[in-house]
């Protein structure tokens, strides 16, 4: 595997702040950071404008912001970045109790998915079209 050896002390202290903040190692943030970038840009990112029954929606949790697209016509949610990607949800509360679990298992992860979810496309509450 090659490795960058010329890197501005500028960016590496950045990609230093975030590998800490994350508790990965300095090359787990960068990949961490090229898997989202190319996801934001590529053709597989959720789009409500990509099929009538698609909406994409996120969630911020634990400082992680959590993306997902809710299904108007199976009212299942699929998680598409974080720990859980790739997991369908029957429901939006069972995918936020999901995430809650994942990301601090420690507390109680019941949650109101309706009110969890949050519509990528105008910041509203999937609430909001139930």
């Amino acid at each position: 595997m090659a490795t960058i050896t010329e890197v501005p002390a500028d960016a590496y202290n950045k990609v230093r702040l975030l590998a800490i903040a994350w508790n990965v190692t300095d090359g787990e943030a960068v990949a961490r950071l090229v898997e989202h970038f190319a996801k934001a840009s590529g053709p597989t990112k959720p789009s409500a404008e990509g099929s009538d029954d698609d909406v994409a929606i996120y969630a911020i949790y634990e400082a992680t912001r959590v993306e997902a697209v809710y299904n108007r016509k199976t009212k299942s949610v699929t998680i598409t970045s974080g720990k859980l990607r790739d997991k369908t949800y029957s429901s939006p509360s069972g995918a936020a109790v999901a995430v809650v679990a994942a990301y601090n298992p420690t507390v109680n992860p019941n949650r109101n998915g309706w009110s969890f979810w949050t519509r990528a496309e105008n910041g509203e509450i999937l609430q909001t079209i139930r």
